[in-house]
């Protein structure tokens, strides 16, 4: 099965720390670097044009603190300038790619969107109503990419969220912040194939799990909670009372097994809770759900790093004189070349730690 791969290419210009970099996009793509090396405002980036999507341009720049806290500050003459090249639309592919650019100063009303495929169109009103433009002015094309970043997920997971009960009806999509998760497990539950790779993995995870099980809770609408069953221990254990590590896993499995994902998933720190002697198996898994769904996502770990391949590494690196990220900080093919140099004395992980890949303190 083909890999999900429909954002292809994002170019940025003075978007925080992005002061001009130019990002070739994989099925699968893990961003590596120091902190404050600029990973997340890349990742902000794509959530900040689904912001301007949903509800328009100036209250993405307000949450955001405004258009100065959001332009970088080494460059006060030239505004904010993004360029998405995609394939969404029925005739795009790699050669003939949706390109969109959004550019924007200072004053918000002073923007404008431009469609390159099939041909370029040009319009200045709010970005919220891009998705229902009229064919005639480039609405066809323009509205898949809206739905692109309208519809996408950052992963975050909120673990005292994530312990609760909830409806069965919340249980449709996995919430950003896996809040649903005991509904959304519900639902996994419904294809017994799909649970019972889940639960293995989650046994493989979570030391002592035996199985997952689903209480239903009465009230004024049906909802469910979740109890592990543990070797060794009688009873159940509520969701509730289990560890945050365990939820994390539990969000984490129920986000790669998600039949039905948006075709854009960003997630911080994507290997957090997880003891590294089940990277092996995550990756296998983002690979598998990669599938399904576009992954951008961070980690600082070098022994996951280890287990990647150099087309799904993204080094970031921070210009310490000018503040202003690089990004790929080094050639993809000059990774790829090190790595086969270096292949069975060094991962790309320890190539990353040493310093040779860059993106290190």
């Amino acid at each position: 099965m083909a890999r999900m791969r429909p954002l292809l290419r994002v170019r940025a210009r003075n978007f925080r720390s992005l002061r001009d970099v130019d990002v070739a996009l994989q099925a699968l793509n893990v961003l590596v670097g120091s902190n404050g090396s600029g990973k997340s405002n890349f990742l902000d980036l794509i959530h900040f044009l689904g912001d301007a999507v949903r509800e328009d341009l100036r209250p993405a720049l307000e949450r955001r603190g405004g258009y100065e806290r959001v332009r970088f500050r080494g460059d006060e003459k030239r505004g904010i300038e993004i360029t998405i090249e995609a394939r969404v639309t029925r005739h795009a592919s790699n050669a003939a790619r949706d390109v969109y650019t959004l550019r924007f100063q200072e004053d918000p009303v002073r923007r404008f969107v431009e469609a390159h495929h099939p041909q370029k169109t040009s319009v200045s009103l709010g970005l919220s109503t891009l998705p229902r433009l009229a064919p005639e002015r480039g609405g066809e094309q323009v509205s898949k990419i809206a739905q692109l970043f309208s519809t996408f997920r950052v992963f975050d997971v909120n673990v005292n969220a994530a312990r609760l009960p909830a409806p069965l009806r919340r249980g449709e999509r996995l919430d950003s912040d896996a809040s649903n998760l005991a509904p959304f497990l519900r639902k996994l539950a419904g294809d017994q194939e799909t649970f019972s790779a889940l639960v293995e993995d989650a046994r493989a995870m979570i030391p002592g799990l035996v199985q997952i099980h689903f209480r239903s809770i009465g009230g004024a609408e049906e909802g469910v909670a979740v109890e592990l069953e543990e070797r060794g221990l009688q009873g159940r254990t509520s969701l509730a009372d289990a560890s945050d590590g365990s939820i994390r896993v539990l969000a984490l499995l129920a986000m790669l097994y998600d039949p039905e994902p948006p075709q854009l998933t960003c997630a911080e720190e994507i290997d957090h809770g997880l003891h590294p002697y089940v990277f092996d198996r995550l990756v296998e898994l983002l690979r598998e759900a990669s599938q399904r769904t576009q992954f951008l996502v961070v980690t600082h770990s070098p022994a996951l790093v280890n287990r990647l391949n150099a087309s799904e590494l993204i080094v970031v690196e921070r210009d310490q004189d000018t503040g202003a990220t690089r990004m790929p900080a080094v050639d993809p093919e000059k990774v790829q070349r090190i790595e086969e140099k270096l292949a069975g004395k060094m991962g790309l992980g320890e190539l990353w730690f040493s310093g040779t890949l860059g993106g290190n303190p």
